[in-house]
């Protein structure tokens, strides 16, 4: 980073630059990994014999941070349905409450 730099402020934004890159390039892996993960086996498996071995694909660890992020959002899912569930209770139980406070007025 150094060799392209010239200034602080350079070298934050090529950094800023490589992180997006790569959170990109995390975000399509595992992308390609649910569309066709046998595809992907058999390629990044194609990479590093051509490479070999000099190259590090790390296959399960995308797959289980998918998983882990599917696992997430089910989750997430379910405490929402359920706070929707009991906002819903509570609306009603707010105009129980005014109909009897009408009621004993």
């Amino acid at each position: 980073n150094f060799a392209t730099s010239r200034s602080t402020l350079d070298m934050i934004f090529n950094t800023v630059i490589l992180l997006f890159v790569n959170d990109l390039d995390e975000k399509l892996f595992t992308s390609l990994h649910v569309i066709s993960p046998n595809w992907l086996e058999r390629i990044t498996t194609e990479i590093a014999t051509n490479f070999k071995g000099r190259v590090r694909i790390n296959i399960r660890y995308a797959a289980s941070n998918h998983a882990l992020r599917h696992e997430h959002k089910v989750r997430i899912a379910h405490v929402e349905h359920q706070l929707s569930q009991r906002s819903i209770t509570v609306k009603r139980n707010k105009v129980k409450i005014k109909k009897l406070q009408k009621k004993n007025g």
